[in-house]
């Protein structure tokens, strides 16, 4: 397993709905129909390292900005494990298996 350390304190940043802006720690949002890293049911707090990262990820593919509350989160994180590129070329995995998960399946 690769681990990567970010610096200390670090700030993290959220794009939240207007609907949780009073619990901006909540994972509430992410939990009612899950996501990435989550199933539905469970509550995860998705925050990115750049300002337009949180931004572009809650627009998703929307042609237009929805409303939002912008979060910023200062923390300080012990190791982090890194799926980047280089794990996933260890793993001989390509980032096509990802793009095409079906495909992938059906090779197995």
């Amino acid at each position: 397993m690769i681990t990567s350390q970010l610096a200390r304190p670090i700030t993290l940043y959220r794009a939240n709905t207007p609907r949780y802006a009073y619990t901006p720690l909540s994972g509430a949002g992410a939990a009612k129909a899950g996501g990435r890293f989550n199933r539905p049911g469970i509550e995860a707090l998705y925050l990115a390292l750049e300002l337009e990262t949180a931004v572009a990820e809650y627009q998703q593919m929307l042609p237009h900005l929805p409303p939002l509350m912008l979060c910023s989160y200062v923390a300080e994180l012990g190791p982090l494990v890194d799926v980047g590129v280089p794990l996933i070329s260890v793993q001989k995995v390509t980032l096509r298996d990802f793009l095409y998960p079906f495909d992938y399946i059906g090779k197995i």
